[in-house]
């Protein structure tokens, strides 16, 4: 088997953006990643890169985030400024790791892809866009380097980015499909409902407003928007963790449509966020306009996750219908009649909802079979 190079970043939102901290369901995307390459019996490298010097909380998360549900010894954080490795393994370890390394796998880091010395000789270079949409748009404006850097093999979780399902451009790259690796184990089917209602998780003004074909493409909130009713028409209070800055508006406007809002505090922790998804009914959630507006085919980690823990997923359609069976376990929308004919059909039959969802799970998104097919199509073994 092969030693395997990831980079990603779980550094605290906190050095950066968020008063919240870590987000729980983008350390657990992270580690479903490399535990899932390491299952499948390869030697597997976390790099986490910085180009700001992290705070001392930062650090010490990385450290504690690794060593307890990871390998510390097989981690890096590396300050890309210069080149210094900041906690986790020692340099002189990292470099001989990466003098026997058969491929590097950057898992989106749009704008930060260009691994540093001593990885910048690993070959092949493998990327996964997470964003597709804002990925493709921006490095049609602005040219591969400064977005995507120079990779070798290129994955999108867009299934319809280059097809003619989608109109995005492809920048001149060969776009293969992949979505993103659920360790199926992580969700246990028969979980207490210890929410009887549907819920997501969201970001409300994440990613900013792009131009497209005419359109104008904006952050979740002008989706959710959309669909304001829903809990009223339904007689359905519906739970989002959101994050939001505190006295905005938008908050007074959700919990007067009968949406509950939630501190994304809930699910700060990995163990908060997998109680969160497995707690829950299911999922009700709207995508960012840019997906929906691109026909990308997005489909998220968090949408996965609910569906192996046997939830049921109605989630606003970016063109993921195209190649996922719907109607059962999964139901894409792009009207509000269609996302009430869901809810109410989840509630009639909900066993057979859940069992449809987990079965869709482990055809699509098992870590097992994806990131199989992924070494596969970069020819690693």
């Amino acid at each position: 088997m092969a030693r395997i190079i990831v980079l990603q970043n779980i550094l605290p939102r906190a050095t950066c953006w968020s008063e919240y901290g870590q987000r729980g369901g983008h350390v657990a995307f992270v580690l479903q990643w490399l535990i899932g390459l390491e299952r499948l019996g390869h030697e597997v490298l976390f790099v986490n890169l910085t180009e700001t010097e992290p705070t001392p909380m930062a650090v010490q998360s990385f450290v504690n985030t690794c060593d307890t549900m990871w390998h510390l010894k097989r981690s890096a954080l590396v300050d890309t400024r210069n080149h210094c490795v900041l906690a986790g393994m020692s340099y002189s370890d990292l470099q001989s790791f990466a003098d026997s390394s058969a491929a590097i796998i950057t898992v989106a880091l749009t704008g930060e892809c260009e691994p540093p010395p001593p990885l910048e000789r690993v070959r092949p270079r493998i990327f996964v866009d997470q964003d597709p949409g804002y990925t493709q748009i921006w490095t049609e404006s602005h040219g591969t380097s400064p977005i995507i850097g120079h990779h070798d093999v290129y994955f999108t979780i867009g299934a319809n980015v280059g097809t003619t399902r989608s109109s995005l451009p492809t920048c001149g790259l060969q776009w293969h499909h992949t979505w993103n690796p659920i360790l199926i184990d992580w969700w246990p089917l028969k979980s207490e409902i210890s929410r009887d209602r549907f819920t997501t998780i969201a970001d409300w003004w994440g990613q900013p407003y792009l131009e497209f074909e005419g359109q104008v493409l904006g952050p979740k909130r002008e989706e959710f928007l959309k669909f304001l009713a829903i809990p009223h028409e339904c007689n359905q209070v519906v739970e989002l963790a959101l994050e939001i800055p505190v006295g905005d508006k938008d908050l007074d406007l959700l919990r007067a449509h009968g949406w509950r809002v939630t501190s994304p505090e809930e699910v700060a922790s990995v163990s908060g966020y997998r109680n969160w998804v497995a707690g829950s009914l299911g999922e009700f959630s709207c995508a960012k306009g840019v997906y929906v507006g691109t026909r990308s085919g997005w489909f998220s980690d968090r949408s996965a996750a609910y569906l192996a823990a046997g939830r049921p997923v109605i989630l606003q359609d970016t063109g993921f219908s195209d190649v996922i069976p719907t109607g059962k376990g999964l139901f894409a929308f792009g009207s509000i009649e269609e996302a009430i004919e869901a809810i109410h059909r989840v509630r009639r039959e909900y066993e057979h909802h859940s069992t449809a969802a987990h079965n869709l799970a482990e055809t699509f998104f098992d870590s097992g079979v994806v990131l199989s097919e992924i070494l596969r199509k970069a020819t690693i073994s």
